[in-house]
């Protein structure tokens, strides 16, 4: 049986709206490149200047917007949603294994690449970081062979930032990714107000756990959610979109601005804590919406370096931090942080694209290779052929 046989109406396919045919929205890459920086940034400024990440002088809340880190990711997270839905949305289909293979040779190849990095980098200058503070946390000791073990298996509650502290993310984008086939069925047969109440129930068990960590995952799979609910009505959403005034789409840049870059701060208030990341994920869900829409906007994300970051940006997301640490622990008390920065942001740029041109892009040719030659039917078939990765 196949999914199309699963779905309603109004969902396979969709309109032309959707660019049927473009396998991808240049300017969500170039977001989601900019967003890969401005991680790259965050952790920098987690590492030499932590009170600017907790300060709410004016000078703070202007510089936000560049060390937005834990934003970025929430953005790489509804992004996933969204683009692993567009294939569906468009008519395409792919059996299950199929697209699991894909996506594990998408994320988990590279992620094995980087891995090998930061043990490298862990052997050569583990407890070199100091003993307090953020940094503290990764490579503060030697490389453990359980503690490889699980980072390779991607399997119980460890500690994700032993080594890399951006593969966290990963092991909750890996996790949703093999049941996403499942979350879009449930996104495809519901009604808009229906999933907005799944989304509720799964960040309400996401925010409030305290049995288990692992229970978090929850909330992240509504943010998934979130990005296959606005694939599935991309069509609705556009034109009403461009049938707004000037004004009202300057009010929704500012009101996304304000969720976006504010959200920890609106959930800090009270019993909003109950809210997680979703003031964030809604802003997130505006920036896309006004990436793909507005003219001006695809203008620079098109221009020369948002493209370049956008084609590098899981490989610079996965290497950044490994640069830094290793930076850090060589030259961390022999230069000035600003010398630090100016020398950081270049050679993890250029590590990164080695690393994407030599890891990252061969896995690509990879997945997308996998199934191409006889596609099979499946009851629990999913298309979902477009790229997609946190960096993720």
């Amino acid at each position: 049986m196949n999914i199309a046989t699963l779905l309603p109406a109004e969902v396979a396919p969709l309109s032309s709206d959707i660019k049927i045919n473009s396998p991808r929205f240049h300017e969500l890459d170039s977001m989601r490149g900019i967003a890969a920086g401005v991680v790259l940034i965050h952790h920098f400024t987690h590492m030499f200047y932590p009170g600017v990440l907790t300060a709410t002088g004016l000078l703070s809340i202007i510089f936000y917007p560049l060390v937005a880190g834990h934003e970025s990711v929430m953005y790489f997270f509804l992004l996933s949603g969204f683009v692993l839905s567009l294939p569906l949305v468009r008519g395409k289909r792919q059996h299950y294994a199929t697209f699991l293979a894909r996506r594990t040779l998408r994320i988990y190849g590279p992620y094995l690449g980087a891995l090998i990095l930061s043990l490298a980098g862990c052997a050569l200058w583990h407890n070199q970081l100091g003993a307090t503070g953020w940094a503290a946390g990764t490579w503060s000791s030697s490389v453990s062979a359980r503690s490889v073990l699980w980072h390779v298996l991607f399997l119980g509650d460890y500690n994700y930032s032993r080594y890399n502290t951006a593969f966290w993310s990963l092991v909750y984008e890996m996790r949703i990714s093999i049941i996403f086939p499942i979350l879009f069925l449930a996104v495809a047969w519901l009604r808009a107000r229906y999933t907005l109440l799944l989304i509720t129930v799964f960040t309400a068990v996401g925010v409030h756990n305290g049995i288990h960590k692992l229970l978090i995952t929850f909330e992240y799979a509504g943010v998934f959610i979130l990005g296959a609910l606005i694939a599935k009505h991309l069509d609705k959403i556009n034109p009403c979109y461009r049938l707004l005034g000037s004004k009202r789409k300057i009010l929704l840049a500012i009101t996304s601005c304000v969720l976006y870059l504010g959200g920890h701060r609106i959930t800090a208030i009270g019993p909003l804590w109950h809210l997680g990341d979703m003031p964030v994920v809604l802003g997130a869900a505006g920036f896309l919406i006004i990436g793909l829409n507005s003219i001006s906007a695809a203008r620079a994300l098109n221009s020369g370096v948002p493209s370049f970051l956008g084609r590098i940006s899981y490989s610079l997301y996965l290497v950044h931090g490994t640069v830094l640490f290793a930076m850090a622990a060589t030259l961390g008390d022999k230069i000035s942080h600003p010398a630090f920065l100016a020398i950081y942001i270049p050679t993890a740029v250029l590590i990164s694209w080695g690393f994407y041109a030599f890891v990252e892009k061969p896995f690509i040719y990879l997945s997308k290779s996998i199934g191409r030659a006889s596609p099979l039917p499946s009851p629990c078939a999913a298309a979902l052929t477009t790229e997609s990765t946190i960096p993720s």
